[in-house]
């Protein structure tokens, strides 16, 4: 019993030795590379949302591309915009479609009373008379010739005439299709011999109506301002952003962008540049700004 007590007398003493003057003691170095246990764990507190908006991924590298946000506005595809201005003067009739009503082409959009077009209808009858008149006086001629009945001379005179009287139809008959005129209804006006003063303007695409100027009892002229109707087709939008002169070297012609309005700011619209200017602003007499006008299509999904 002696000899057990003596043997872990020496065994605790050689444990208390090796705490006292451990690896830790002896090398302060080591010590030093010895992890050290925090009595705070660092630990990161997620919501259900934030929960389930993380993924685990191997770690691997990848470009990150520098994105460039700007402000601008949003415009009509001018390449799909039509000012529709009358093509003679006149007195407006009738105006139907309103600002955003959609019109499909030739459809109704006004109508006018043209002095114009009551000339050129009344000359058409005019035409399609004497056409008819002298086609009666040519087959007369060729009856009267066989049996000697008038002169050669005769003869081509009365073929001169006819030529002339269709040369007059096909000329009043294109002067009307200026008006927009078809042929039935250049037709049905040589067989109803009616001239009519009211002139129809229809829309010459299918879009939306952007603007309108036309009202009953309005006086228009071609190319006078404001036009009585401006058409534009939506399916394609422009957008023009202000890009700071720092981040111009980023920009090129071609490269997708995304895009938000203020008017449906849970959307995202989708495009690409189209066109890269230079512009400048004054802001005062000593300082300006230098920057980019991108025009941007917009696609409309």
């Amino acid at each position: 019993m002696l000899v057990l007590a003596s043997v872990l007398g020496v065994l605790v003493l050689m444990v208390l030795w090796f705490l006292i003057s451990g690896p830790k003691h002896q090398h302060a170095e080591l010590a030093f590379r010895l992890p050290k246990r925090s009595t705070i764990d660092n630990v990161i507190e997620l919501d259900e949302q934030q929960a389930r908006a993380l993924k685990l991924v191997i770690v691997s590298e990848q470009d990150f591309q520098k994105e460039v946000r700007s402000f601008g506005g949003i415009d009509f595809d001018q390449n799909q915009t039509v000012v529709i201005y009358a093509h003679y003067p006149g007195r407006i009739l009738d105006a139907q479609p309103n600002v955003g009503d959609f019109v499909e082409k030739d459809q109704f959009l006004f109508s006018m009373q043209s002095p114009d077009l009551l000339v050129a209808e009344t000359a058409l009858i005019a035409s399609a008379g004497a056409n008819v008149l002298q086609d009666k006086t040519l087959r007369r001629a060729q009856e009267m010739i066989r049996i000697g009945g008038i002169s050669q001379m005769a003869l081509d005179q009365a073929v001169s005439s006819q030529q002339t009287a269709q040369g007059s139809i096909v000329t009043a008959r294109n002067t009307l299709k200026t008006f927009g005129k078809t042929d039935a209804e250049i037709d049905a006006l040589i067989a109803e011999r009616r001239a009519d003063a009211a002139l129809i303007v229809k829309s010459p695409i299918a879009g939306v109506v952007v603007s309108r100027a036309a009202a009953p009892g309005l006086f228009v002229q071609p190319g006078a301002a404001p036009a009585p109707y401006t058409v534009s087709d939506t399916s394609t939008l422009w957008l023009y952003a202000n890009v700071i002169e720092e981040e111009a070297p980023l920009i090129r012609v071609g490269q997708k962008v995304e895009a938000q309005v203020a008017a449906f700011p849970d959307a995202i619209f989708y495009g690409k540049i189209s066109v890269v200017s230079r512009s400048e602003e004054h802001t005062s007499e000593l300082q300006s700004l230098a920057y980019l006008v991108c025009r941007l299509l917009l696609e409309k999904k």
